[in-house]
């Protein structure tokens, strides 16, 4: 089965939410799909129909249409008529409207994962291509790769058809290998940052034994980047450490749910007043009321 996607007063949940923000846990329950990761996967190659994806994916048409369907509904996908002689033959190709740029860390003193719109850069790219001002070649010249006077021009152009496929695959795979480069050095940064997360734990738990503490202090650290630039609100800094109440939970007597929400309020009175007396004794941590937000921003000031 695919993904199961849950519905709001009536209305379907999108990767991309009416406020531009993305939608990181629905994400990543198609990610976590096998059979949605694999539809993707070859959408993005070339678009398909529900027939070929079964037989390609040795899977039922009716389990690849309900995939199709939940991916149609989060916005992944659209469908178009290849065919205008045959329109209830259905393509389906990945939205040209979403790019998205995924990012996972994990190891031992840091988690944290993001997800980043980078639609803007990807429409730049397709009014290029549409004004024809791309710098890469879409076919090159019949002259250039003609043999002799023999040569059809059949054969020509599809010589010159492969000269240009020659010229892209050098283009892209110089793009790759600047790609690994960059890679590489992100994976010997964070390697380092392990280093430097694992002495700033350390540091902490020389001076500090409450638990609580503890985790408010290193979560300082997590926001560092954002902490040295515009600050970072109270109440966003305080989601890092609590899971937010969203509603009703399956299984669970409203006795309970009223019973964890008051459990969890006084939670969050205590981790708030432990947040403000720890700003108040670390020199370098300040305060700054944003008057547009009306929020309380924390800060580095080093």
């Amino acid at each position: 089965m695919g993904t199961e996607i849950e519905q709001t007063d009536n209305e379907p949940l999108k990767i991309i939410q009416e406020d531009g923000s993305i939608n990181i846990e629905l994400l990543m329950n198609i990610l976590g799909n096998e059979i949605d990761r694999k539809i993707l996967m070859k959408l993005s190659k070339t678009p398909s129909i529900a027939t070929n994806l079964s037989k390609d994916l040795g899977i039922s048409k009716p389990a690849i249409k309900k995939h199709l369907e939940n991916l149609l509904q989060v916005g992944l996908i659209i469908p178009y008529s290849k065919d205008e002689r045959d329109k209830k033959k259905v393509f389906y190709c990945l939205n040209p409207e979403i790019s998205l740029s995924l990012n996972l860390d994990f190891s031992l003193n840091y988690f944290n994962y993001s997800v980043k719109n980078v639609s803007q850069a990807t429409q730049d790219v397709y009014k290029r291509l549409e004004k024809k001002k791309s710098k890469y070649p879409l076919q090159v010249s019949i002259y250039g790769v003609k043999k002799d006077a023999e040569d059809s021009i059949e054969l020509a152009e599809r010589r010159a058809q492969n000269a240009a496929l020659i010229q892209l695959g050098r283009a892209l795979r110089t793009i790759e290998l600047n790609l690994r480069s960059v890679e590489q050095d992100r994976e010997n940064l964070f390697a380092e940052k392990k280093e430097i997360t694992t002495r700033i734990k350390e540091v902490i738990s020389n001076f500090v034994d409450e638990p609580l503490e503890r985790e408010i202090i290193f979560s300082f650290f997590y926001r560092l980047f954002e902490s040295l630039d515009s600050g970072i609100s109270v109440n966003k800094f305080l989601e890092d450490i609590y899971l937010r109440y969203k509603g009703s939970r399956a299984g669970v007597s409203e006795k309970d749910i009223t019973r964890s929400m008051i459990n969890q309020r006084n939670r969050i009175k205590e981790i708030k007043a432990t947040l403000m007396r720890i700003v108040n004794e670390i020199s370098f941590i300040k305060t700054l009321y944003d008057k547009d937000s009306q929020e309380m921003n924390i800060f580095f000031d080093f």
